[in-house]
């Protein structure tokens, strides 16, 4: 009898074993149980007391039985005796050419097939192997296949977590042997500078040392003053690299940015040069901001120079200040928060900068221009002030389109 055979005691009881005993086959294209030919029988036995999750897929409408195994990886799903295509669902366009594979007699293993599987009442990106082998009658008739399923979703994402870290850290690695590269170029240029600076202050004081010498009392002055230049210079590179780590102290004043800078309007004129025009777009009523006064001179005079170099063939300067209010705080790490801030902007009509370069061109030691003639501290340093000062700093530019960057500094309540 056919159902002693399925309940032999060679067959441990399972959930799914009980189940097939039990299902309607007689409402099936398979038919009744106890009609099913010896192969069938067999192959139900093997897929049964298997611990592998396997499925057996049976005659040309694909009926399907599946183990304990395979049941769980279902989750809710009851699909015993269903078409296979139904079974897999919209996974079937990718597991039907491999179980049609097998059915021509050819096994097939594909591992690590990424599927989207409905089960538990959601469906979830997945991954399986699948081994299908094709399942022969007495006459050596392809009738069904087996299909053992091991799902690899855990395996396969525990790669792809580590391979994300693994290109993470060796981003950072890169990221930290361009910082040494930006270090070294920072340490050469910065040392050339202070031997330079240094250089000057010796020589001063070794013609001093020798007109002393020689009775010459005339004109020590000049070496005096020389030496005292270079030395002012020394200090003034010492506080932009300060201002540039933010570890400078501040002397922050309430300021009104349109006084001082029309106040500056003859010096930057001399600094741009008789090819470079300079207009000036000064708001009457800014609002007070608290800030570094010899900071913002020179990030000001700083930013007129830039532009003058981005107009080697003369052109215009527009220095602007203005008032501007941010009702929701600006996205991003870099985003400014609510509130009243007073702008001071430089906009040339020069060369510009292509996207690459402006996304950078805060960045400490980037620089556009050739070797020896600027390590890429000016905009940092520019920066870096700016952020001490509670602002921020943006920069806009396209190539052939000119730049202009704007100095926010928030305003200054207390005292406006």
């Amino acid at each position: 009898m056919r159902m002693k055979h399925l309940a032999s005691p060679l067959m441990p009881p399972s959930e799914m074993g009980e189940k097939v005993r039990q299902f309607p086959w007689e409402d099936t294209p398979l038919g009744p149980i106890l009609s099913w030919p010896a192969t069938l029988r067999i192959a139900v036995d093997m897929l049964l007391v298997s611990k592998v999750p396997t499925c057996l897929v049976w005659g040309a409408q694909l009926s399907t039985i599946y183990n304990d195994a395979f049941n769980e990886m279902l989750g809710k799903r009851q699909v015993l005796g269903c078409s296979f295509d139904d079974v897999l669902g919209e996974s079937w366009e990718k597991v039907g050419p491999i179980l049609f594979k097998a059915l021509s007699g050819e096994a097939t293993l594909i591992e690590n097939l990424p599927l989207i599987i409905n089960r538990n009442g959601a469906s979830e990106p997945s991954y399986f192997t699948f081994s299908c082998t094709p399942v022969r009658d007495e006459s050596g008739a392809i009738v069904g296949v087996l299909d053992k399923v091991i799902e690899t979703t855990a395996h396969v994402q525990s790669e792809q977590q580590w391979r994300m870290l693994a290109f993470a850290h060796e981003q950072q690695v890169r990221a930290r042997t361009a910082d040494l590269e930006h270090l070294w170029q920072l340490s050469g240029g910065m040392a050339q500078d202070v031997k330079n600076l240094l250089g000057g202050i010796c020589s001063s004081l070794a013609l001093l040392e020798q007109r002393l010498a020689q009775g010459h009392l005339e004109r020590l002055d000049t070496c005096i003053e020389s030496a005292r230049g270079a030395a002012n210079q020394a200090v003034a590179l010492a506080d932009r690299l300060l201002a540039f780590s933010c570890f400078q102290a501040l002397d922050p004043q309430p300021v009104n940015v349109t006084q001082l800078i029309d106040g500056m309007a003859a010096v930057l004129s001399q600094s741009l040069g008789s090819q470079i025009t300079l207009q000036m777009h000064l708001e009457l009523l800014p609002w007070t901001v608290l800030v570094d006064v010899e900071q913002l001179q020179h990030a000001l005079q700083s930013l007129c120079l830039n532009a003058c170099d981005a107009l080697p063939n003369g052109g215009r300067v527009i220095v602007s200040t203005g008032n501007v209010r941010y009702d929701a705080c600006e996205q991003g790490h870099d985003g400014l928060l609510p509130g009243d801030y007073t702008y001071v902007q430089v906009e040339d009509n020069g060369c510009g900068m292509g996207p690459e370069a402006v996304v950078r061109a805060f960045e400490p030691f980037f620089t556009g221009k050739s070797a020896g003639q600027g390590h890429g501290l000016g905009l940092a340093m520019i920066y870096g002030f700016v952020r001490q000062s509670g602002g921020r700093a943006l920069i806009e530019s396209e190539p052939g389109k000119g730049t202009r960057v704007r100095l926010l500094l928030p305003r200054h309540l207390t005292q406006d």
